[in-house]
């Protein structure tokens, strides 16, 4: 069995315990109504109480999943909300980078004793950019971000947004 959500309309604004959403349902590439949560920690409501059996049927010949709180069965509940939790992920890193990409063009960035600095003001061309990622990489406490490879750097970036240790070796 497919199940799909489209049409994510997430309102961070009023998520408070779970993802305040609506979303379009598909069940094998069929439209099986409208999904949606509240955000203050309750289950997700379908509009069509069949499509939601339907899922949970087929949510119980799927395996249990292993958590820091425990071993939990899948349902329509969880499968929906891991299908949510995956977009706004995806959707955050997507404006994410887009930021990482924008600062490199500017500043410099970079990680010293596991804290994030950037420089204060924008270079005000490409000359003077590469002149600072030039000085400041002499520094071999530093770990110049602009310096690194996309992918490595922008772990390192989320990690930083969302106040994870950063753990860097320069």
């Amino acid at each position: 069995m497919k199940v799909e959500v489209k049409n994510i309309k997430h309102i961070a604004s009023l998520s408070e315990e779970t993802y305040c959403f609506t979303a379009t349902l598909y069940v094998d590439g069929v439209k099986s109504g409208e999904v949606s949560n509240r955000g203050h920690g309750g289950c997700n409501e379908f509009s069509d109480f069949s499509a939601e059996q339907l899922i949970n049927d087929f949510a119980k010949s799927l395996p249990s999943i292993e958590t820091k709180w425990g071993k939990y069965n899948q349902s329509a509940d969880t499968l929906i909300t891991d299908i949510v939790h995956a977009e706004i992920v995806r959707r955050n890193n997507e404006k994410l980078r887009k930021k990482l990409e924008k600062t490199f063009t500017q500043k410099v960035m970079w990680v010293k004793n596991n804290k994030m600095f950037e420089t204060n003001r924008k270079a005000p061309n490409k000359e003077t950019l590469i002149n600072w990622i030039a000085q400041i990489s002499q520094d071999e406490t530093k770990k110049v971000l602009n310096t690194m490879k996309i992918n490595d750097a922008f772990d390192v970036y989320v990690k930083w947004s969302n106040g994870q240790p950063l753990e860097v070796a320069a």
